[in-house]
């Protein structure tokens, strides 16, 4: 009779040990279920996510972030992205963040996304727009181990432009009369590059921006300067993206040049 025992209550405890391990099992699979890599919703308050219906939306200003990783705010320690920190800064203006950025993107790689419905919609809707472009593409020859000659960086540089050109086009024909920020290029290598690579950078710097200043709705941020002589501070741990300083001097100059256009 003992032996009896022992056996339902083995039998008893290998069906809750087995229950357990099945609850185990969809309680990991939910924590490790794999995530899109696109930042889509960075939101103001209580604020719809922006892949609710757009008349969902309330009535304030939508302010739009497209990009790579700086867009995103990655090196900035407070977890903010580029545009969560303007209107955290600026409070008294109340804005609808939208951040559509892509970490590692390149120029090309826009014009196909501003060609999905998500993207269309989000920039017909924007009051203002923020862009961190063109980084990744000259990362790729700043940081290349050989020197490129004048005639294949033209060709690099003239391919950018283009795209570039495609992109802003886009943007204009979706929404003319928004107001677009394009953030500038600033060097975070320091005299650790090559100086012909130094003058490319610079040449591709002055292209974009005479680019932009074309479009009267467009306007221009110069970073080099602003983080020329503050590395140390400005600069993350990877020494590539902008800390948590970097990324609040970015935003006061933002501010400050729009408020200077808009007077």
């Amino acid at each position: 009779m003992f032996s009896k025992y022992i056996w339902s209550f083995i039998f008893i405890v290998s069906i809750i040990l087995m229950l357990i391990f099945i609850s185990g099992y969809f309680i990991s699979l939910s924590i490790t279920a794999p995530k899109e890599s696109r930042d889509e919703s960075v939101f103001i308050d209580t604020l719809p996510s922006n892949k609710q219906n757009h008349d969902d939306i309330p009535a304030v200003p939508s302010l739009l972030v497209l990009g790579d990783s700086i867009a995103m705010g990655i090196g900035d320690s407070t977890g903010m992205d580029l545009g969560t920190r303007y209107a955290t800064t600026y409070k008294e203006e109340k804005w609808h963040i939208v951040n559509l950025s892509v970490a590692g993107s390149e120029t090309k790689a826009w014009v196909e996304y501003l060609q999905e419905d998500l993207y269309r919609h989000s920039v017909q809707s924007s009051s203002l727009i923020f862009i961190s472009l063109c980084g990744n593409d000259l990362k790729k020859i700043v940081t290349s181990t050989t020197l490129l000659s004048q005639s294949e960086y033209d060709l690099l540089l003239t391919s950018y432009l283009d795209d570039l050109k495609i992109i802003l086009g886009t943007i204009i024909l979706f929404n003319p009369d928004t107001q677009v920020v394009f953030l500038g290029l600033y060097i975070p290598y320091g005299n650790a590059i090559e100086m012909q690579k130094i003058q490319f950078a610079f040449k591709w710097h002055y292209k974009t921006q005479i680019l932009i200043e074309e479009y009267p709705t467009m306007v221009y941020i110069p970073l080099y300067d602003l983080f020329k002589y503050h590395l140390n501070d400005y600069l993350s741990a990877d020494d590539f993206h902008p800390s948590s300083k970097g990324y609040q001097a970015i935003v006061e100059r933002i501010h400050a040049v729009i408020t200077t256009i808009s007077e």
